[in-house]
Protein backbone atom coordinates (compact mmCIF):
# COMPACT_ATOMS: atom_id res chain seq x y z
CA UNK A 1 0.00 0.00 0.00
CA UNK A 2 1.37 3.38 -1.11
CA UNK A 3 -0.41 4.98 2.38
CA UNK A 4 -2.10 7.95 0.50
CA UNK A 5 -5.65 8.81 1.24
CA UNK A 6 -8.43 6.49 -0.06
CA UNK A 7 -11.46 7.32 -2.17
CA UNK A 8 -14.26 6.65 -0.02
CA UNK A 9 -17.22 5.65 -2.39
CA UNK A 10 -20.21 5.96 0.24
CA UNK A 11 -23.13 4.00 1.09
CA UNK A 12 -26.21 3.41 -1.16
CA UNK A 13 -23.81 3.80 -4.39
CA UNK A 14 -24.64 1.11 -7.59
CA UNK A 15 -22.34 -0.81 -9.82
CA UNK A 16 -19.57 -2.72 -8.14
CA UNK A 17 -17.74 -0.09 -6.49
CA UNK A 18 -17.35 -1.54 -2.84
CA UNK A 19 -13.86 -1.99 -2.74
CA UNK A 20 -11.82 0.85 -1.55
CA UNK A 21 -9.86 2.65 -4.49
CA UNK A 22 -6.66 3.93 -3.16
CA UNK A 23 -5.42 7.14 -4.84
CA UNK A 24 -1.90 5.94 -6.42
CA UNK A 25 0.09 5.24 -9.70
CA UNK A 26 -1.07 1.62 -10.03
CA UNK A 27 -2.91 0.57 -13.12
CA UNK A 28 -6.49 1.79 -12.60
CA UNK A 29 -8.18 -1.19 -14.91
CA UNK A 30 -10.94 0.21 -16.82
CA UNK A 31 -11.56 3.22 -14.72
CA UNK A 32 -10.06 6.67 -15.16
CA UNK A 33 -8.23 8.91 -12.48
CA UNK A 34 -9.02 12.53 -11.79
CA UNK A 35 -6.09 15.08 -9.66
CA UNK A 36 -5.55 18.15 -9.16
CA UNK A 37 -5.03 20.84 -6.38
CA UNK A 38 -7.15 22.88 -3.68
CA UNK A 39 -6.07 26.38 -3.33
CA UNK A 40 -6.94 29.38 -0.88
CA UNK A 41 -5.83 33.12 -2.44
CA UNK A 42 -3.19 30.70 -4.22
CA UNK A 43 -2.17 28.35 -1.57
CA UNK A 44 -2.40 24.72 -1.77
CA UNK A 45 -5.24 23.64 1.02
CA UNK A 46 -4.82 20.71 2.94
CA UNK A 47 -7.71 18.80 4.71
CA UNK A 48 -10.44 20.15 1.99
CA UNK A 49 -13.45 17.63 1.29
CA UNK A 50 -13.36 17.33 -2.75
CA UNK A 51 -16.52 15.46 -3.39
CA UNK A 52 -18.46 14.18 -6.81
CA UNK A 53 -21.98 13.67 -7.59
CA UNK A 54 -23.72 12.33 -10.72
CA UNK A 55 -26.15 15.09 -10.98
CA UNK A 56 -26.11 18.89 -11.45
CA UNK A 57 -26.15 20.87 -8.09
CA UNK A 58 -26.33 24.14 -6.86
CA UNK A 59 -24.40 23.80 -4.23
CA UNK A 60 -22.49 20.90 -2.49
CA UNK A 61 -24.33 18.75 0.22
CA UNK A 62 -26.19 15.76 0.69
CA UNK A 63 -24.32 12.05 -0.44
CA UNK A 64 -21.72 12.45 -2.76
CA UNK A 65 -21.00 9.52 -5.66
CA UNK A 66 -17.40 9.78 -4.01
CA UNK A 67 -15.02 11.96 -1.90
CA UNK A 68 -11.69 12.31 -0.57
CA UNK A 69 -9.64 14.63 0.90
CA UNK A 70 -7.21 17.53 -0.42
CA UNK A 71 -3.63 16.23 1.12
CA UNK A 72 -0.25 18.32 0.88
CA UNK A 73 -0.14 21.33 -1.23
CA UNK A 74 -3.80 21.05 -1.65
CA UNK A 75 -3.00 17.67 -3.66
CA UNK A 76 -5.98 15.19 -4.05
CA UNK A 77 -6.63 12.38 -6.49
CA UNK A 78 -9.72 10.34 -7.36
CA UNK A 79 -10.21 6.95 -9.33
CA UNK A 80 -13.66 6.64 -10.91
CA UNK A 81 -15.69 4.50 -13.51
CA UNK A 82 -15.56 6.36 -16.56
CA UNK A 83 -18.30 8.80 -16.51
CA UNK A 84 -19.34 12.38 -16.49
CA UNK A 85 -19.74 13.93 -12.82
CA UNK A 86 -19.60 17.51 -10.84
CA UNK A 87 -17.07 18.28 -8.98
CA UNK A 88 -17.14 20.04 -5.54
CA UNK A 89 -14.61 20.92 -2.94
CA UNK A 90 -15.23 22.64 0.11
CA UNK A 91 -13.96 22.83 3.87
CA UNK A 92 -15.65 21.48 7.06
CA UNK A 93 -16.99 24.65 9.14
CA UNK A 94 -14.28 26.42 10.74
CA UNK A 95 -14.01 28.37 13.77
CA UNK A 96 -13.26 32.06 12.47
CA UNK A 97 -15.07 33.71 9.86
CA UNK A 98 -17.31 32.44 6.75
CA UNK A 99 -17.08 28.67 5.22
CA UNK A 100 -14.75 28.19 1.96
CA UNK A 101 -16.22 26.52 -1.01
CA UNK A 102 -15.84 25.55 -4.37
CA UNK A 103 -17.63 24.45 -7.88
CA UNK A 104 -15.28 23.27 -10.77
CA UNK A 105 -16.56 26.14 -13.10
CA UNK A 106 -16.33 23.77 -16.43
CA UNK A 107 -18.80 20.75 -14.50
CA UNK A 108 -19.30 18.52 -15.73
CA UNK A 109 -16.22 16.86 -15.59
CA UNK A 110 -15.21 13.57 -18.14
CA UNK A 111 -13.77 10.36 -16.75
CA UNK A 112 -12.43 8.63 -19.23
CA UNK A 113 -10.98 4.33 -19.38
CA UNK A 114 -7.74 4.32 -18.36
CA UNK A 115 -7.02 7.71 -18.10
CA UNK A 116 -5.31 10.14 -16.18
CA UNK A 117 -6.62 13.90 -16.29
CA UNK A 118 -5.32 16.28 -14.37
CA UNK A 119 -7.44 19.75 -13.53
CA UNK A 120 -7.22 23.30 -13.17
CA UNK A 121 -6.92 24.15 -9.31
CA UNK A 122 -9.90 24.66 -7.42
CA UNK A 123 -9.84 28.02 -5.88
CA UNK A 124 -11.84 28.44 -2.62
CA UNK A 125 -14.58 30.98 -2.24
CA UNK A 126 -15.60 32.31 1.50
CA UNK A 127 -19.37 31.82 1.32
CA UNK A 128 -21.10 35.28 1.04
CA UNK A 129 -18.27 37.02 -0.49
CA UNK A 130 -18.11 35.38 -3.69
CA UNK A 131 -18.60 39.09 -5.62
CA UNK A 132 -16.27 40.69 -3.37
CA UNK A 133 -12.65 41.85 -5.00
CA UNK A 134 -10.19 39.37 -4.59
CA UNK A 135 -7.37 39.98 -1.84
CA UNK A 136 -4.03 40.75 -3.57
CA UNK A 137 -1.23 37.84 -2.23
CA UNK A 138 0.33 38.56 0.69
CA UNK A 139 -1.24 41.82 1.69
CA UNK A 140 -2.38 43.08 4.47
CA UNK A 141 -1.15 44.59 8.26
CA UNK A 142 0.44 42.70 10.65
CA UNK A 143 2.28 43.55 14.02
CA UNK A 144 2.72 42.24 17.96
CA UNK A 145 0.98 43.08 21.16
CA UNK A 146 2.44 43.45 24.21
CA UNK A 147 1.58 43.95 27.76
CA UNK A 148 4.40 44.74 30.31
CA UNK A 149 7.21 43.88 27.83
CA UNK A 150 6.10 40.54 27.25
CA UNK A 151 3.41 38.81 24.74
CA UNK A 152 -0.08 39.91 25.14
CA UNK A 153 -1.49 36.33 23.94
CA UNK A 154 -5.72 36.18 23.02
CA UNK A 155 -5.76 40.23 22.26
CA UNK A 156 -8.27 41.28 19.85
CA UNK A 157 -7.40 43.36 17.01
CA UNK A 158 -9.91 45.11 15.03
CA UNK A 159 -8.57 46.72 12.17
CA UNK A 160 -10.99 49.90 10.74
CA UNK A 161 -11.33 51.53 7.66
CA UNK A 162 -8.79 54.47 7.96
CA UNK A 163 -11.73 57.16 8.05
CA UNK A 164 -13.67 55.46 10.91
CA UNK A 165 -14.82 58.02 13.12
CA UNK A 166 -14.32 55.85 16.18
CA UNK A 167 -12.55 52.47 16.93
CA UNK A 168 -15.07 50.94 18.48
CA UNK A 169 -17.82 48.24 17.45
CA UNK A 170 -18.43 45.76 14.76
CA UNK A 171 -17.71 48.16 11.77
CA UNK A 172 -14.42 46.55 11.15
CA UNK A 173 -13.01 45.29 8.34
CA UNK A 174 -11.33 42.52 10.18
CA UNK A 175 -10.75 41.00 13.34
CA UNK A 176 -8.22 39.20 14.43
CA UNK A 177 -6.52 37.06 18.09
CA UNK A 178 -2.87 37.24 18.87
CA UNK A 179 -1.49 33.89 19.45
CA UNK A 180 0.53 32.71 22.44
CA UNK A 181 3.32 35.22 21.40
CA UNK A 182 1.13 37.98 20.53
CA UNK A 183 1.45 38.13 16.85
CA UNK A 184 -1.14 38.82 14.48
CA UNK A 185 -1.63 38.76 10.51
CA UNK A 186 -4.01 40.22 8.62
CA UNK A 187 -4.95 39.57 4.42
CA UNK A 188 -6.53 42.91 3.66
CA UNK A 189 -6.95 44.77 0.34
CA UNK A 190 -4.13 47.89 -1.04
CA UNK A 191 -5.77 51.02 0.90
CA UNK A 192 -5.88 53.15 4.67
CA UNK A 193 -6.52 51.67 7.98
CA UNK A 194 -7.00 52.09 11.70
CA UNK A 195 -5.71 49.67 14.03
CA UNK A 196 -6.93 48.80 17.90
CA UNK A 197 -6.23 46.32 20.13
CA UNK A 198 -8.47 45.00 23.36
CA UNK A 199 -7.87 42.98 26.06
CA UNK A 200 -10.48 42.36 28.54
CA UNK A 201 -9.95 40.53 31.53
CA UNK A 202 -13.07 38.61 31.26
CA UNK A 203 -11.99 37.35 27.70
CA UNK A 204 -14.94 39.24 25.52
CA UNK A 205 -14.55 40.50 22.18
CA UNK A 206 -17.09 43.11 23.20
CA UNK A 207 -18.93 45.15 25.56
CA UNK A 208 -17.68 48.39 27.69
CA UNK A 209 -14.29 47.97 28.70
CA UNK A 210 -13.91 48.25 32.13
CA UNK A 211 -11.28 48.42 34.77
CA UNK A 212 -8.38 45.72 34.72
CA UNK A 213 -9.43 45.74 30.91
CA UNK A 214 -6.46 47.05 28.43
CA UNK A 215 -6.24 49.14 25.45
CA UNK A 216 -4.64 50.72 22.30
CA UNK A 217 -4.90 52.94 19.41
CA UNK A 218 -2.11 52.19 17.06
CA UNK A 219 -0.42 55.73 16.94
CA UNK A 220 1.07 55.40 13.56
CA UNK A 221 -2.87 55.28 12.31
CA UNK A 222 -3.78 55.44 9.70
CA UNK A 223 -2.08 52.89 8.23
CA UNK A 224 -1.54 52.70 4.10
CA UNK A 225 -1.44 49.19 2.75
CA UNK A 226 0.20 48.88 -0.82
CA UNK A 227 -0.49 45.39 -2.92
CA UNK A 228 2.40 42.69 -2.71
CA UNK A 229 3.38 43.52 1.21
CA UNK A 230 2.42 43.06 5.03
CA UNK A 231 2.85 46.42 6.70
CA UNK A 232 4.31 45.72 10.38
CA UNK A 233 3.09 47.85 12.91
CA UNK A 234 5.94 46.62 15.21
CA UNK A 235 4.48 46.41 18.73
CA UNK A 236 1.24 47.43 20.00
CA UNK A 237 1.92 48.37 23.95
CA UNK A 238 -1.49 47.61 25.82
CA UNK A 239 -2.12 50.17 28.59
CA UNK A 240 -4.81 50.09 31.15
CA UNK A 241 -8.18 51.97 30.44
CA UNK A 242 -8.32 55.16 31.86
CA UNK A 243 -9.48 54.85 35.54
CA UNK A 244 -11.17 58.45 35.20
CA UNK A 245 -12.64 57.89 31.87
CA UNK A 246 -14.08 54.49 33.57
CA UNK A 247 -15.64 56.58 36.41
CA UNK A 248 -17.29 58.84 34.33
CA UNK A 249 -18.77 55.79 31.71
CA UNK A 250 -20.09 53.93 34.68
CA UNK A 251 -21.87 57.42 36.76
CA UNK A 252 -23.23 58.32 32.67
CA UNK A 253 -24.34 54.69 32.81
CA UNK A 254 -25.89 54.68 36.38
CA UNK A 255 -27.79 57.40 35.28
CA UNK A 256 -29.19 57.06 31.87
CA UNK A 257 -28.19 53.96 31.34
CA UNK A 258 -28.50 50.26 33.27
CA UNK A 259 -25.59 47.59 34.10
CA UNK A 260 -28.46 45.14 33.02
CA UNK A 261 -26.37 42.59 31.19
CA UNK A 262 -26.64 39.13 29.28
CA UNK A 263 -23.43 36.74 28.26
CA UNK A 264 -23.10 33.45 27.44
CA UNK A 265 -20.57 30.98 25.16
CA UNK A 266 -20.89 30.04 21.46
CA UNK A 267 -20.36 26.26 20.60
CA UNK A 268 -20.47 24.02 17.82
CA UNK A 269 -22.15 21.00 17.04
CA UNK A 270 -19.57 19.18 18.63
CA UNK A 271 -20.53 21.48 22.13
CA UNK A 272 -16.83 22.99 21.37
CA UNK A 273 -16.72 27.19 21.97
CA UNK A 274 -16.51 28.51 18.70
CA UNK A 275 -14.84 31.78 18.58
CA UNK A 276 -15.32 34.83 15.80
CA UNK A 277 -19.03 34.21 15.46
CA UNK A 278 -21.38 37.30 15.32
CA UNK A 279 -23.84 37.29 18.14
CA UNK A 280 -27.08 39.35 17.89
CA UNK A 281 -29.51 40.66 19.76
CA UNK A 282 -33.24 41.16 18.83
CA UNK A 283 -36.17 42.86 20.28
CA UNK A 284 -38.09 41.10 17.91
CA UNK A 285 -38.85 37.34 18.10
CA UNK A 286 -38.28 37.16 14.01
CA UNK A 287 -34.67 38.37 14.33
CA UNK A 288 -35.47 39.90 11.28
CA UNK A 289 -33.38 43.78 9.76
CA UNK A 290 -31.14 45.43 11.54
CA UNK A 291 -30.54 43.76 15.22
CA UNK A 292 -30.21 45.80 18.51
CA UNK A 293 -26.45 44.61 19.13
CA UNK A 294 -24.35 42.74 17.57
CA UNK A 295 -21.14 41.29 19.00
CA UNK A 296 -18.34 38.68 18.00
CA UNK A 297 -17.60 35.88 20.18
CA UNK A 298 -13.97 35.50 21.65
CA UNK A 299 -11.18 32.97 21.58
CA UNK A 300 -12.96 30.92 24.66
CA UNK A 301 -16.39 31.59 22.55
CA UNK A 302 -17.64 34.20 25.27
CA UNK A 303 -19.84 36.89 24.29
CA UNK A 304 -21.24 39.60 26.51
CA UNK A 305 -23.84 42.55 26.03
CA UNK A 306 -24.77 45.71 28.40
CA UNK A 307 -28.51 46.44 27.72
CA UNK A 308 -30.41 49.69 28.16
CA UNK A 309 -33.54 48.47 30.15
CA UNK A 310 -34.62 45.23 30.99
CA UNK A 311 -37.21 43.04 29.21
CA UNK A 312 -37.17 40.19 26.80
CA UNK A 313 -34.66 39.68 24.82
CA UNK A 314 -34.03 37.16 21.37
CA UNK A 315 -30.52 35.59 20.43
CA UNK A 316 -29.12 34.29 17.52
CA UNK A 317 -25.20 33.89 15.90
CA UNK A 318 -23.93 33.21 12.11
CA UNK A 319 -20.70 32.99 10.60
CA UNK A 320 -21.17 36.19 8.39
CA UNK A 321 -22.95 39.19 9.13
CA UNK A 322 -25.37 40.91 6.22
CA UNK A 323 -27.32 39.33 3.60
CA UNK A 324 -29.33 36.05 3.35
CA UNK A 325 -27.76 32.73 5.03
CA UNK A 326 -25.32 31.03 2.63
CA UNK A 327 -25.03 27.22 2.40
CA UNK A 328 -22.27 26.53 4.81
CA UNK A 329 -23.13 29.10 7.04
CA UNK A 330 -22.38 28.50 10.67
CA UNK A 331 -25.66 29.72 12.24
CA UNK A 332 -27.93 29.07 15.44
CA UNK A 333 -30.20 30.43 18.23
CA UNK A 334 -30.37 30.41 22.12
CA UNK A 335 -30.67 26.88 23.20
CA UNK A 336 -32.86 25.87 26.02
CA UNK A 337 -35.58 28.23 25.20
CA UNK A 338 -38.31 27.60 22.93
CA UNK A 339 -38.57 30.83 21.09
CA UNK A 340 -35.02 31.55 21.74
CA UNK A 341 -35.31 34.25 24.12
CA UNK A 342 -34.18 35.54 27.70
CA UNK A 343 -36.24 37.44 29.74
CA UNK A 344 -33.83 40.08 32.43
CA UNK A 345 -34.92 42.23 34.77
CA UNK A 346 -33.66 46.18 34.79
CA UNK A 347 -29.93 46.15 36.44
CA UNK A 348 -29.52 42.35 36.74
CA UNK A 349 -27.35 39.69 34.93
CA UNK A 350 -28.39 36.66 32.85
CA UNK A 351 -25.19 34.47 32.37
CA UNK A 352 -24.61 31.15 31.62
CA UNK A 353 -26.46 31.06 28.11
CA UNK A 354 -25.37 29.00 25.39
CA UNK A 355 -25.91 29.60 21.50
CA UNK A 356 -25.26 26.38 19.49
CA UNK A 357 -24.40 26.54 15.85
CA UNK A 358 -24.77 23.99 13.29
CA UNK A 359 -23.77 24.55 9.26
CA UNK A 360 -26.81 25.34 7.25
CA UNK A 361 -26.86 23.45 3.76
Amino acid sequence: MTGKKAVRLLPGMVLALLAPVLWTSAAWGADGHLEGAVTFRGEGRAGVSVEVYLEKKKQAGGTPFGMTESGAGGRYGLTLPPGEYYLWARESAPAFGPPKVTEYPRNPVTVRSGERTVLPDLGLVEVGRESAEPIPAETGISGRVVIAGGPAADTTVMIYDGKAARLMGPGYAAMIYTGPDGLFEAALAPGKYQVAARKRREGGAAGFLRQGDFSVDYDGNPVTVREGEYTDTGDLVLHEVDRERLVAEEARRAGGGSPTRIAGTVIGPEGKPLPGQYVFVYRDQGMIGRPDKVARSAGDGSFSFDLSAGGRYYLGARSTIGGPRQPGEMAGRLSGSPDSSVEIEKGSRAEGLTIRMEAVW
